[in-house]
């Protein structure tokens, strides 16, 4: 039981628990802002698809945080790409609606922060994917001196 606290306890302190708290803060944010803004008169509902990528997106930061396999960081990247793409994908009658230019419209921001946002959580999670590889190295060298490993 000991080892398992001393594990968690390492985690929490590693750098790749920083950059999954802000891949969790800008999936959070990206969300509120496409529910908030999501519906327009090209787009009359919200897609359920993006929402349940973004939703995956703040949870799975917290199994990759402890998870001893990197492959829990390459599904995290791989669903914020999806989030993002699914968006733009969701958003394509009103994307074609400002390349014509029928109306005049424009792109409102928080179109573009919804898309920096989802493209920054999905590089902030390869670069968690780096830290994460070195804190597992760093804690099995420690559990090796203590004598943890025979």
């Amino acid at each position: 039981m000991n080892k398992v606290l001393n594990y968690l306890l390492k985690t929490v302190k590693s750098k790749s628990t920083y950059f999954f708290a802000a891949t969790v803060v800008l999936n959070v944010a990206a969300l509120i802002l496409y529910v908030n803004t999501g519906v327009s008169v090209f787009i009359p509902e919200l897609s359920s698809a993006v929402i349940v990528f973004m939703v995956l997106g703040i949870i799975l930061p917290f199994a990759a945080a402890f998870s001893p396999l990197k492959i829990t960081c390459v599904v995290l990247y791989v669903i914020n790409l999806f989030a993002c793409l699914r968006y733009l994908a969701s958003q394509a009658s009103f994307i074609a609606n400002v390349f014509v230019g029928i109306d005049g419209s424009t792109f409102p921001a928080a179109f573009y922060l919804i898309v920096i946002f989802t493209l920054a959580s999905a590089v902030l999670s390869l670069v968690a994917m780096h830290f994460v590889k070195e804190t597992r190295i760093n804690i099995a060298a420690e559990t090796a001196a203590e004598g943890g490993v025979q």
